[in-house]
């Protein structure tokens, strides 16, 4: 567990707490939601957008005194069986899917389609990196284009990767209220200035970590 006293934005509603820990120098920031005792699964089935940017909006600074567990995950994730539970069959079907927007004279499909991420917190800050891949394949020959990095005769494929990291911007103390994670929370990594997610997550128990 790593504790620091420092100036954080800082939310309470019915239901939930949460710390928005800014980093230095960066638009980026992790949205931490520490749901009420026994409340957890009922939080998290409503979180949403709408909720998310509601905590955003409540956030206020706040002298906290804070204790959060040190975590790290990896996970890697086959999307394609992901896009057929969100109604997305026919583009992973060779004959079916409809590609003839990208090229018009080859019957491509929707092959492969993986995405990989870690993310590391730390004393200092936070290190993440993610990598997403999409492949497809087709019959023939199709028009070069930049993004597409390979084409073997059949298989053509995107390839994307990323790393970033932040480290803590944290105020002077003043007299601090006391927020300590031992109990289930969510993380969210999102951008300060356009509003995107990059990341989401949870620690349900951070007396592991």
């Amino acid at each position: 567990m790593m504790s620091n006293t420092g100036e954080y934005l800082y939310a309470h509603d019915e239901g939930f707490e949460a710390i928005d820990l800014r980093f230095e120098n960066s638009s980026l920031a992790m949205l931490v939601i520490i749901p009420e005792s026994g409340n957890y699964s009922d939080f998290e089935n409503t979180l949403d957008i709408s909720v998310f940017q509601s905590i955003i909006e409540s956030l206020e600074p706040r002298t906290i005194s804070l204790a959060m567990p040190k975590y790290s995950f990896d996970i890697g994730k086959d999307l394609v069986s992901a896009y057929t539970q969100l109604g997305i069959s026919t583009a992973m079907v060779e004959g079916e899917a409809d590609f003839s927007g990208i090229n018009p004279v080859d019957d491509l499909y929707i092959n492969d389609s993986r995405i990989a991420a870690s993310i590391s917190v730390k004393e200092a800050g936070v290190q993440g990196a993610c990598s997403a891949v999409l492949s497809m394949e087709g019959n023939e020959k199709i028009p070069d284009i930049d993004d597409y990095l390979f084409w073997d005769g059949i298989i053509i494929g995107y390839d994307g990767y990323g790393t970033w990291e932040g480290f803590w911007a944290i105020q002077s103390p003043a007299q601090p209220e006391s927020t300590v994670l031992g109990r289930p929370f969510i993380f969210i990594i999102h951008d300060t200035e356009i509003g995107i997610i990059l990341y989401i997550g949870r620690v349900m128990d951070p007396s592991e970590q």
